[in-house]
């Protein structure tokens, strides 16, 4: 007779990478390293771990260097989680680096004259255009459905982690596009519970995170 095998030890025969992407909220914003959740979870899944998540970042950077890293894995042996992050953050190209803004660029002077360059724009906008708040969220969530789109094609295994505080629920068409049984919501009472007074998952938290995206995998 053949042995039985549990679902999540044929996940782990069947994949060899976890990638990871996303902000501070993912990197890991204070915490050691061993205690943040991308290193926690791939050490319950048992995969090599590449993790892009970098404090700061955009929605639209997280999308665009996910999918370029991902062209390059096989998705047969890649799982994907992927963060969201806040829509008020703009990503710059420039040579051959993305670069990030956010509203906390607008009144400081950063080290990259790109950057002040476009954050004077930035500024223009928040001063000037009354439809900047819907704007933002269009963008975010068309960059969540190309990515999510991208994924999909591809057949990568994935999961989307939601942190954001704010439920914009928009009488907006485009959110029918959305696949929202592949995105796990870390908010309301979570938040409560497992954010420290720098906005941040905590210790416990992060413990938390790797285990509701672990289990989402083996229900």
């Amino acid at each position: 007779m053949l042995p039985i095998i549990r679902y999540e030890s044929l996940l782990i025969m069947s994949s060899k990478n976890l990638y990871i992407n996303g902000c501070s909220f993912t990197y890991g914003y204070k915490l050691p390293k061993e205690q943040t959740w991308p290193e926690l979870l791939s050490k319950k899944l048992n995969l090599n771990l590449i993790n892009e998540s970098k404090n700061g970042q955009s929605f639209q950077s997280i999308t665009f260097n996910s999918i370029n890293t991902l062209s390059e894995l096989n998705p047969e042996n890649t799982i994907v989680i992927v963060g969201l992050t806040w829509e008020t953050r703009y990503m710059i190209q420039f040579g051959n680096e993305t670069l990030d803004v956010s509203p906390s660029c607008l009144n400081s002077e950063q080290s990259h004259e790109v950057k002040n360059v476009f954050a004077k724009y930035y500024k223009y906008l928040v001063e000037n255009d009354k439809n900047l708040s819907e704007n933002q969220h269009k963008n975010l969530i068309t960059n969540l459905i190309s990515l999510q789109s991208f994924l999909k094609q591809n057949k990568f295994k994935y999961r989307i982690v939601n942190f954001l505080d704010q439920s914009k629920e928009m009488d907006l068409p485009i959110y029918n596009k959305l696949d929202k049984s592949k995105i796990i919501n870390f908010r309301g009472d979570w938040r409560d519970l497992y954010i420290d007074d720098t906005s941040h998952p905590t210790k416990e938290g992060c413990v938390n995170i790797s285990e509701v995206i672990y289990d989402s995998f083996n229900r």
